[in-house]
């Protein structure tokens, strides 16, 4: 089942990506799940320890959701969930889960984790608000996960709380809900294990516990080191935003007004450069303009979608010449047609 998109620094890219130590912390969850040995997981996508823990690799979110998939396949429980959010620690999350470690005070690690949470992945946004005594922390999905919310979700919640009781030494309580439906296999013993009441099937995925927990100071604060990481994320999110503001340009100007797709060079002189020029920065930023413009195509197309559009629709939309070619490029995307892609999204959703 290898995969196509191992991607290198493409921090500007418009498609949604997770760091590919996911994929290796995945495999290894599964493992101690009970489930297949992790080297079986990675020798189908055919990589490498070393190739995943390179610290600029990255892996489409898509492609991501279907090593999720493969990864349930081969585990022998329901434990899967479980086994990957206790394994999370601040140190898989580089500069910005130290920087988080060594803040002041629990709520400042939260802030500082928002912040930067960019550097990790697009794919999921948190959301923080006081409301009276409790605080919401709430995790939208800014790209559809589907299925795979039900282990990806609970996998973050998890992580976020044990990292949390790690950070304070203090045991923390609160309730989770979660937009997915309860999944089939939901053991009483996961339930027993959560840090208080969870429910399933709600309006969004969110956790809620008091607010006095902000003020909990971190065992291992340090400001010296906090402000040393904050000072590299910080140069890290200036370039990703550079590298955003050209590609997003470039994604704005792809498509004409008639649905038609504007070739790089009249694209370029669109945006007041050369071809040359425009070829030379998206390399800079691990990219080029067929890269956007398939990556754009592939975003829009899922976006339509869940909009209901029909194939006929897409296709113009998109600037496909015709129907059938536009089926085939979503084929290569999601491995299934627009019709069984379409089908799968409304059993998501109830």
């Amino acid at each position: 089942m290898g995969l196509d998109t191992w991607m290198r620094g493409r921090v500007g890219c418009p498609e949604p990506s997770m760091p590919a130590a996911f994929v290796l912390q995945l495999a290894s969850a599964m493992q101690a799940a009970g489930g297949a040995p992790a080297q079986q997981l990675l020798a189908e996508l055919g990589v490498t320890d070393e190739l995943l823990t390179e610290p600029d690799r990255r892996v489409s979110l898509p492609d991501a959701l279907s090593v999720v998939e493969r990864a349930v396949e081969l585990s022998s429980g329901a434990g899967l969930t479980l086994t990957l959010g206790l394994s999370a620690s601040a140190t898989r999350y580089g500069p910005v889960g130290l920087a988080a470690m060594c803040c002041a005070t629990l709520g400042e690690a939260i802030t500082t984790s928002i912040r930067y949470q960019a550097l990790s992945t697009s794919a999921i946004r948190l959301h923080v608000r006081v409301q009276d005594e409790r605080v919401v922390l709430e995790a939208e999905q800014v790209f559809p996960l589907g299925w795979a919310s039900v282990v990806i979700i609970p996998a973050l919640f998890i992580g976020l709380w044990r990292t949390g009781q790690t950070f304070t030494g203090h045991e923390l309580r609160g309730d989770v809900d979660f937009s997915a439906p309860e999944p089939e296999g939901y053991l009483p013993e996961q339930a027993a294990f959560a840090p208080g009441a969870v429910r399933f099937g709600q309006p969004c995925d969110r956790m809620v516990f008091e607010r006095a927990y902000l003020d909990l100071p971190l065992v291992s604060a340090d400001p010296a080191t906090a402000r040393a990481m904050r000072e590299q994320c910080e140069r890290a999110l200036s370039e990703l935003t550079r590298a955003a503001s050209l590609v997003s340009r470039v994604q704005q100007a792809l498509f004409a007004a008639d649905g038609g797709v504007r070739s790089a060079r009249n694209l370029a002189r669109d945006l007041g450069m050369s071809e040359r020029t425009l070829k030379r920065r998206l390399a800079e930023q691990s990219t080029s303009y067929t890269e956007l413009l398939d990556a754009t195509r592939r975003a829009r197309a899922l976006e339509l979608l869940g909009k209901n559009a029909s194939v006929e629709e897409m296709s113009q939309s998109l600037g496909y010449s015709d129907a059938a070619n536009f089926t085939r490029a979503f084929r290569r995307w999601t491995g299934q047609s627009p019709r069984a892609a379409r089908e799968a999204l409304r059993a998501t959703r109830g």
